[in-house]
């Protein structure tokens, strides 16, 4: 099962370094006390050769939120967004997932085959 795991891993990241971008991070990976709020800031690097726009989306838990919506990014320029979890679910390990659009600037044609969801965890104490 762990050399499954791996292999998806291996496929994630492949899949992300040929969309033009690098993340900080795959993961939300906290605990959270019931009731609270969580923030975490994630970076982005843009590792195209042309200026893109990557767009966010959160599916599968209404608590969560992520800002900004979207980043344009210069080739090889870094820029932030954050994830926010308020915990009003119930204790216990929650997921959902962080979808990642890229789309070129220009008088490129858009591509919305782009697209690749980062499943995320975070725990409710």
């Amino acid at each position: 099962m762990r050399k499954i795991g791996k292999l998806f891993i291996l496929f994630l990241m492949m899949n992300i370094h040929s969309l033009g971008l690098k993340l900080s991070e795959l993961d939300f990976n906290r605990d959270i006390n019931l009731g609270e709020k969580s923030n975490k800031t994630f970076i982005v690097v843009n590792n195209s050769s042309e200026e893109r726009e990557f767009v966010f989306k959160i599916s599968g838990d209404r608590n969560v939120q992520v800002h900004p919506l979207s980043l344009k990014l210069a080739p090889n320029q870094m820029g932030k967004f954050i994830i926010s979890i308020t915990a009003k679910k119930g204790k216990g390990e929650h997921s959902y997932f962080l979808e990642l659009q890229e789309e070129k600037i220009g008088d490129k044609i858009l591509s919305l085959n782009n697209i690749i969801k980062i499943r995320q965890k975070y725990r409710i104490k």
